[in-house]
């Protein structure tokens, strides 16, 4: 049984993406995941899709981006902004929705990033990872 957040995740994706996530009962699995989240270990099956949905405050030069990622065992495809706040609304809240499939069996890992990218000298603000096993 899918908890109440997975489903919520996936009529929000349904709603914004269409079709593509219409079907969330059939195979593959689609796994969504939040900030709360990060260095969670998280069994997979080859094929299933990983949804991560992370606040940014891009207004202020902030967002989300993939900083390290097992290419092997993963294929990121996709990362999209969501506005959560009316246009021109200076601090206005945005949500970061990335992409990705298991596609090798294995242990795997991704790490994602949020800073201002002109800033390289800079640590991250904030860092998500997640640890996969693919079967």
């Amino acid at each position: 049984m899918r908890s109440l957040f997975t489903v919520s995740v996936m009529l929000f994706l349904t709603l914004i993406y269409g079709s593509a996530f219409a079907h969330v009962e059939s195979s593959p699995n689609i796994f969504a995941f939040s900030e709360r989240d990060s260095g969670k270990e998280v069994t997979a099956s080859k094929g299933d899709v990983i949804v991560i949905l992370l606040r940014e405050a891009s207004t202020a030069g902030y967002i989300w981006e993939v900083g390290y990622l097992d290419k092997n065992k993963l294929l990121f495809f996709k990362s999209d902004r969501v506005r959560l706040s009316p246009p021109g609304l200076l601090g206005g809240i945005n949500l970061r929705v990335f992409f990705f499939k298991a596609m090798e069996s294995g242990k795997a890992s991704l790490r994602l990033i949020y800073h201002r990218p002109w800033e390289k000298l800079n640590n991250p603000a904030k860092i998500f990872s997640l640890f996969l096993l693919i079967k």
